[in-house]
């Protein structure tokens, strides 16, 4: 069958794919936050764990990104590097950037969304923790 991806799983674009779904087409979604997805991924029979087992395959996927899946597959969130460190990290990066006059968008990006993690009361959580905005709705 065809591939087709979809932009957005609001309310037309959720309905869209799970059309194509049904009708045998090898689906992509693309959303801003990951919740969205999960409807699609239980109607495909793949639960979060199965997501970060298959993640984890991947040539491209490193140790600590396997173990960092591994652990919001399992909410755990205890403080091994609190979202507060990781935000205050890229801090200090965003300032080096700046002293040498270098864009860094990628690292001012991560560093918002730490950010809003830390207003969002889980700061004293693990680096892992950060899925919680998208999931906690």
């Amino acid at each position: 069958m065809t591939r087709i991806t979809v932009l957005g799983l609001g309310a037309m674009g959720s309905r869209i794919a799970v059309r194509l779904l049904d009708a045998g087409h090898t689906v992509t979604v693309f959303n801003r936050t990951a919740e969205r997805a999960r409807p699609l991924l239980e109607k495909q029979g793949m639960a979060i764990s199965n997501c970060v087992d298959w993640l984890n395959t991947l040539p491209t996927t490193s140790p600590a990104m396997k173990a960092m899946g591994q652990l919001m597959a399992a909410r755990s969130f205890e403080p091994l590097f609190p979202i507060n460190l990781v935000e205050k990290d890229f801090g200090y990066l965003d300032s080096l950037a700046k002293q040498s006059s270098t864009d860094a968008p990628l690292s001012v990006m991560a560093r918002d969304i730490y950010r809003r993690a830390s207003h969002a009361a889980y700061g004293d959580t693990n680096i892992s923790g950060v899925i919680q905005l998208y999931t906690n709705r």
